[in-house]
């Protein structure tokens, strides 16, 4: 019996180890789950601030764009007045030099030519006046956007070199996860081999259970054999005994 007895002891023992590992492999796959579940969310997070950096981006060269355009219209339109300037100016020139050739004969025309070529000027003088205030509207505006663009890509590179410190920390939060992530995994390894030799102990020690019951029923019917028989041999002696 007392041999029955640590087996029992032990068989209980290692049943209930089983157990608690049992729920310690359920808790670790729960807390598995979890960083991979929060693996994914930071994947998303980074990816996330990846697109709003290209998008930015794409904001940037749009507006360069736009603002080469602006300085090619500039050139233009500076180019405009300077020949609508000289062709102005040549015809002035030509009608003064046509009415001084005729000065001598027609003074009364000269006195036209004069006015004309005051009234011509004048329509030059405006249109040059008109074509510079255009010219310089065009630059404002060119100012104004280069202020915006240097502005925007202010705000770009700030903005750039936040989204990449936040990056860097999800990649090292990710490193940091996918080695406690491998941790959990060696560690959930470990508990289920200890779990299957836990196992493989206690069919054994099932087995052995077995052999004792078997063993102690046999035992028993040795016993009460044995203890038959010495019936029996005590009735023969007392019968023995009553003839004598």
């Amino acid at each position: 019996m007392p041999y029955y007895s640590s087996y029992w002891s032990e068989y209980v023992d290692q049943y209930w180890r089983a157990q608690r590992l049992e729920n310690e492999k359920t808790r670790l796959s729960n807390e598995k789950r979890d960083l991979e579940r929060r693996l994914a969310e930071t994947t998303r997070a980074a990816q996330a601030s990846s697109a709003q950096v290209a998008a930015l981006g794409h904001k940037v060269r749009e507006l360069e764009r736009r603002n080469a355009g602006l300085s090619g219209d500039l050139a233009r339109q500076r180019e405009e007045t300077k020949k609508a300037g000289l062709l102005f100016m040549g015809a002035a020139d030509r009608y003064e030099h046509a009415a001084r050739e005729q000065a001598r004969e027609r003074a009364a025309e000269l006195e036209g030519a004069r006015r004309a070529s005051l009234l011509l000027m004048g329509a030059a003088d405006a249109y040059e006046s008109a074509a510079k205030r255009r010219a310089r509207a065009k630059e404002e505006e060119l100012e104004d956007a280069r202020r915006a663009a240097a502005a925007l890509m202010g705000a770009a590179d700030a903005y750039q070199q936040e989204a990449r410190r936040q990056i860097k920390e999800k990649v090292e939060e990710l490193r940091v996860m996918a080695a406690r992530k491998a941790e959990a995994d060696a560690r959930a390894a470990d508990l289920e081999a200890e779990l299957h030799a836990a196992l493989s102990r206690k069919k054994e020690m099932e087995v052995d259970r077995d052999k004792v019951k078997a063993e102690n029923c046999e035992l028993r019917a040795e016993v009460e054999r044995l203890v038959m028989g010495f019936d029996d041999e005590k009735t023969e002696i007392v019968k023995e005994f009553g003839r004598t």
